[in-house]
């Protein structure tokens, strides 16, 4: 077993990880609203092919799988971090994929239990409230090391970015580095108990995932 009690099973080959879209969020002057949409991640581990929180900006996300040579069709999972909608609105592009929310597995009316682990996978599934009260992390080791995709566990809007310990272009195309206690600490101003979001940072942490995908602002190193 590796640190945080995640590894790859003997024999097993790691996840591929393509970083598909990069969330934002930043409010209209207005009307009150937003322009966003989440960060979306391709795994691929065996004969599954996961599309991560797809959001709602379509021709960005499905040229992104173009370039990875995916169609709609072939994906076979669809894991969403939450509900919000600003992470769900393109679901109904992968109408043959079963859905995932990190409690059970969804095809059409069937619900099946999720258990930990997202079905197919040795990919982890750890329950994140805080930012809202359902909410999962998915947890893969992939072949640039362990991976972390956090929805809105970690976000922040475009013009409120954290104050980066460090900033690269080494396994990713970029990505800014942030220490443990730095991403306890980033705000969420829409959290719906603070209390409840800061223990799940805690806990995502222990996993000691190399990654971070925020739902919403660039890839994290974990410094």
């Amino acid at each position: 077993m590796t640190a945080g009690g995640c590894a790859v099973r003997p024999g097993h080959a790691p996840a591929q990880f393509h970083m598909l879209t990069t969330g934002y969020a930043r409010r209209t002057d207005n009307d009150g609203g937003w322009v966003a949409a989440s960060a979306s991640v391709l795994l691929r581990e065996g004969q599954q092919v996961v599309v991560t929180d797809p959001g709602g900006n379509a021709d960005t996300l499905l040229a992104a799988l173009a370039l990875q040579q995916v169609m709609p069709e072939d994906v076979t999972t669809v894991f969403l971090t939450h509900g919000h909608i600003d992470h769900i609105v393109n679901l109904s592009l992968f109408p043959s994929a079963v859905v995932c929310d990190g409690f059970v597995t969804a095809r059409g009316d069937r619900l099946i239990p999720c258990n930990g682990l997202l079905p197919g996978t040795t990919m982890r599934l750890l329950e994140t409230p805080g930012h809202c009260a359902e909410h999962y992390a998915l947890v893969a080791e992939t072949q640039i090391g362990r991976v972390a995709v956090a929805g809105d566990l970690f976000w922040w809007e475009d013009d409120a970015p954290p104050q980066a310990g460090g900033a690269g272009s080494t396994a990713l195309s970029s990505h800014i580095e942030l220490a443990p206690e730095a991403l306890i600490g980033l705000p969420d101003t829409i959290a719906t108990d603070p209390a409840a979001l800061a223990a799940s940072r805690r806990a995502l942490l222990a996993l000691e995932p190399r990654w971070i995908v925020p739902g919403h602002g660039g890839v994290i190193r974990v410094a």
